[in-house]
């Protein structure tokens, strides 16, 4: 179980906070510009009015009301000053107007924008969940069919038996990650404790070695012996886990993983190193937001549901820190982030 705290829940809270400005924004240019129309109508309404009473009391009289209307107003600075003034109020009300029309538009264009995006996170997180959560179900029935059906000597039923684990442990990770998912969305608070960082990364070693025998992960630490840091644990092991889980599954072959731990003044520094695909530039702002994978779900060939890095990146925020994702040299991604020794004072 991996709670989350009010340091996401303050992150949280303040993108809720700006997809509601942005809402009644989208409702005050609206309003204004709902009102505006009316207004004008009016303003044109009583000048039309004033205008026919002007002509009908001028024709009535024999003048030709459009010459004497001219001669009326340059002879006379009241009605020369009235009618410059009227002008640039409504020259003035145009660009209003003409720039609230923009910016409502533009609001439009971006919510309609968002929404594509998200539909489409959506869909391939539908796509990917649906396969990831039926190859683990689908393997862990055939050996158990095979187990029931035929007669295996013990050695046999063994393997079997450990393979039905291996999967039930990737299903229970992955929907592990999916409820965490969701609980990040209604933040709750992080047991927050003193934890010895160097034995807690030793132990993440160890675990990674079972987790993926397939793959390299290595140690590389700079920290003093016996130092303390304030964090979560639990939440610390799924930064970890992630990460190791992203470098494996992006590798093209054998995974080859370096953990490397420093102090950095007051600060423990923890970096991730692989030597897989790779994240092109473009994508680095966006490979942390919910669901969202690289390139259509229908032509992918590596697995994952667009949840690992997007709990990484909270978790981390949770803790005081920032994820920053940079190129490994000759390829790969490097993951680093900053955690506090001391949980700061809110």
């Amino acid at each position: 179980m991996y709670p989350t705290n009010e340091v996401i829940g303050l992150h949280l809270n303040l993108f809720k906070i700006n997809k509601e400005s942005m809402k009644y924004l989208s409702y005050s240019v609206m309003t204004y510009m709902l009102l505006a129309l009316v207004w004008w109508a009016i303003l044109l309404s009583r000048s039309n009015r004033q205008l026919h009473d002007y002509k009908a009391y001028m024709i009535s009289k024999g003048f030709d009301p459009v010459a004497a209307d001219q001669v009326l107003i340059r002879s006379n600075p009241h009605l020369m000053a009235e009618f410059h003034a009227k002008r640039r109020m409504i020259i003035g009300e145009g660009i209003v107007f003409g720039f609230s029309l923009i910016l409502g538009m533009y609001l439009i264009q971006k919510a309609y924008t968002n929404q594509l995006k998200t539909i489409r996170n959506q869909k391939n997180f539908m796509l990917s969940v649906s396969h990831e959560l039926k190859t683990p179900i689908t393997a862990i029935n055939l050996l158990s069919e095979t187990m029931i059906k035929r007669d295996l000597d013990k050695s046999k039923v063994r393997e079997l038996s450990e393979d039905i684990l291996s999967e039930s442990t990737r299903l229970e990770k992955l929907v592990s990650n999916i409820l965490l998912a969701t609980r990040l969305e209604n933040p709750v608070g992080l047991r927050f404790e003193k934890i010895r960082v160097n034995e807690l990364l030793e132990n993440i070693i160890r675990s990674a070695s079972h987790s993926w025998p397939e793959a390299s992960v290595a140690l590389n630490s700079a920290l003093p012996e016996g130092l303390y840091m304030e964090a979560d644990q639990d939440a610390f092991v799924s930064i970890m886990n992630n990460l190791i889980d992203n470098g494996v599954k992006y590798s093209d072959g054998p995974a080859r993983i370096i953990l490397s731990a420093s102090l950095i003044g007051d600060d423990v520094e923890i970096s991730v190193a692989d030597e897989g695909l790779g994240i092109p530039a473009e994508e680095k702002a966006n490979v942390t937001r919910l669901f969202y994978r690289i390139g259509p779900e229908e032509t992918r060939k590596t697995k994952g549901t667009g949840i690992g890095l997007y709990i990484v990146d909270r978790l981390v925020k949770a803790h005081s820190g920032k994820l920053v994702i940079l190129d490994n040299q000759p390829k790969g991604s490097v993951f680093k982030f900053r955690i506090p020794l001391t949980r700061p004072k809110r």
